[in-house]
């Protein structure tokens, strides 16, 4: 990260014409539950600026920087629902010609990689051996374990050693499995880390399924998994349902927060490109009636970063 903020910082001060001392970045309004792992993880990120060649490093709160852009847009009580591809924040503030009055703020770790996962697990993973069986020495049938199949729907980076010990019980098992082509598949899988490809091809139909009907995830591993997978809206959103009982419970926890009622709500805005999906759309719109609209999905962050940072909102 400090290498690609050092190219960065380069090609800013070549543009400008002069050297940037300061940086201010934006990040979610929780990185970990744990307070004391949450000031570890942005000290990493402070770190890496400080590697890169900057001096004075400042955060701000992705949400209240999204916030922040609405300044002359919007006056009154808003709802910054920003929900991206990491995660799901919630601002509620009082907006004017002279600044923003934060009242609330809240977050949690679901964002459109989860969605992905969530695909993954409900019609792709099976194609790789979940559901499957092997026998044991004593002749009795067991499932394959969901952990090894899991891994299919984890889009992080392994570790190499979870890798290793992941192929080798597959290994194992595969002598008394009853899907074995399935296994096989599954170690060449993770052999040639195929797990960002497949990531890709879910992610895009997912983005499609907010404006059409129907989308397919189509994906081999030659010779021993041929998928094609047709995913419609309705199975997308019976799949994600419970996700969006989460963010409804977020939503209204962030008005409970701020002492208000749902009511009191003047406009709703959102913005990052999972607040597109229409089924959130839909919750937003029962809870605020005719008060939601969309921002700059992609901009508004960056386009309110400096102005919140000058109303003092960020930290150091």
């Amino acid at each position: 990260m400090g290498l690609f903020l050092h190219e960065v910082k380069r090609r800013a001060d070549e543009s400008c014409g002069q050297t940037r001392n300061a940086v201010v970045l934006g990040r979610p309004v929780r990185l970990a539950d744990d307070p004391a792992k949450d000031l570890l993880l942005q000290a990493r990120f402070r770190d890496a600026c400080l590697l890169a060649g900057f001096g004075e490093v400042h955060f701000v709160l992705e949400p209240i920087a999204a916030m922040a852009s609405l300044i002359d847009e919007e006056e009154g009580r808003t709802l910054l629902f920003d929900f991206g591809g990491g995660t799901l924040d919630i601002t509620v503030a009082d907006l004017s010609a002279e600044g923003v009055e934060l009242l609330s703020s809240a977050g949690i770790d679901l964002g459109g990689y989860i969605l992905d996962e969530d695909i993954s697990r409900a019609r792709i993973i099976r194609h790789f051996g979940y559901g499957g069986h092997f026998k044991t020495m004593t002749g009795k049938s067991l499932e394959i374990p969901s952990w090894i199949t899991n891994q299919v729907a984890s889009f992080y980076a392994l570790p190499l050693s979870d890798i290793a010990k992941t192929r080798q019980v597959i290994r194992d098992l595969m002598h008394d499995a009853d899907k074995k082509a399935a296994l096989r598949g599954l170690n060449e899988f993770l052999d040639r880390n195929l797990a960002f490809g497949l990531f890709r091809l879910i992610d895009e139909a997912k983005i499609a399924l907010s404006s059409e009907p129907s989308a397919d995830v189509s994906f081999d591993v030659p010779p021993h998994v041929a998928l094609h997978e047709t995913l419609t809206r309705p199975d997308f959103e019976a799949i994600i349902a419970g996700r969006v009982l989460a963010a409804k419970n977020l939503v209204l926890k962030a008005v409970a927060d701020a002492g208000i009622e749902t009511g009191e709500i003047a406009h709703v805005v959102r913005v990052g490109g999972s607040s597109r999906i229409p089924l959130f759309v839909e919750m937003l719109e029962q809870l605020f009636p005719g008060k939601v609209r969309e921002g700059e999905v992609y901009t508004s962050i960056s386009a309110g970063l400096l102005r919140a940072h000058r109303l003092g909102f960020s930290r150091t």
